[in-house]
Order: structure tokens, then sequence, then C-alpha cells
């Protein structure tokens, strides 16, 4: 159980939800380092069986925040999938940045009742990522990228999240 503020108090909630994001967005690239691990180590089933060019983040609900928030943070990325996000946790800020690689947004017509605790829907979010998206992704030439060379300390700029 996480210890959930007061309903009735959105900017805590929203603090609280943005922060949870944060940690959601490191524990996926915490699981995609240690594919990376995995993929390097001879002992593995896994040996050189990934291709570490062609890495892409896929997510449903938090899930899909999560991993657009992934994906600005890692040019590993290639492109993002988004399955129905919810995207109140994401951030206006973080939003107006889009998703720096190509973008799929799969949306349900409503999302939980459109619960519209700061006066915007989530259909108006994910709208507001794909706009800046478009010019975001732009410069990701997928064909020219290197394959990324794993280290340790990936996750060194974890300050760069608040």
């Amino acid at each position: 159980g996480y210890d959930m503020p007061n309903d009735a108090l959105p900017l805590n909630w929203w603090k609280f939800r943005h922060e949870h994001l944060r940690w959601r967005a490191l524990d996926v690239l915490f699981a995609l380092e240690q594919m990376i691990n995995l993929n390097d180590d001879p002992e593995s089933d896994f040996h050189q069986s990934l291709d570490l060019t062609r890495i892409a983040a896929m997510g449903h609900s938090f899930g899909g925040a999560a991993v657009g928030l992934v994906a600005q943070m890692d040019p590993r990325i290639q492109c993002c999938i988004m399955l129905d996000p919810w995207m109140w946790p994401f951030g206006l800020e973080k939003m107006k940045q889009g998703i720096p690689c190509p973008l799929l947004i799969f949306e349900a017509p409503r999302f939980i009742g459109n619960r519209d605790i700061f006066c915007v829907s989530n259909s108006e979010m994910t709208s507001t990522l794909c706009a800046s998206t478009a010019p975001a992704s732009v410069n990701a030439n997928v064909e020219e990228k290197e394959p990324f060379q794993s280290t340790p300390a990936r996750l060194d700029h974890v300050d760069e999240l608040d």
C-alpha cells in the first residue's frame, strides 16, 4: 500500500502521483539494464540474442505514462507505444517536451469517467503530447543510430526528472 494523500487536495495528490511515475520510469530503466546485462553475459540464455538498436517501450495506463517518461529520458528507446495512458501524473511541462521518437497512442473514448481534477481531460493531455512529439521526433533518425553500449551507471540522471 501506498501512503495516498487526501484526494480533496489535488496538488498533493498530483505531487504524489508524479513522484510515483518517476519511480515507475526508473523501474522500467532498471529492467532494461538487466536485459542488456543478460544480452552481454555469455552464460545467459539471452546472450547476443537481443537487438539493442531496436528498443521499444510499451505500457498500459500508468505504465503508458511511465514509458513516455522513459522515452524522454533514454535515447536507446526507438519508439514508444502508450496504451490508454493515464496522463495526469505526467505533468504539463513533461508533456510539452514531447517524445523524442516515434509515438503511438491508443486511447479509449472515456478514461475513468474523465475525472477532471485539473480541469483538463486525459484526451486533451494526450493530444498535447502528440502535438509536442511531432517536432521532437523529427531529429530521431533511427537508421543512423549506433548500438548502445551499456553502462552500469545509466541511471545517473535521476535528478532530471523533477
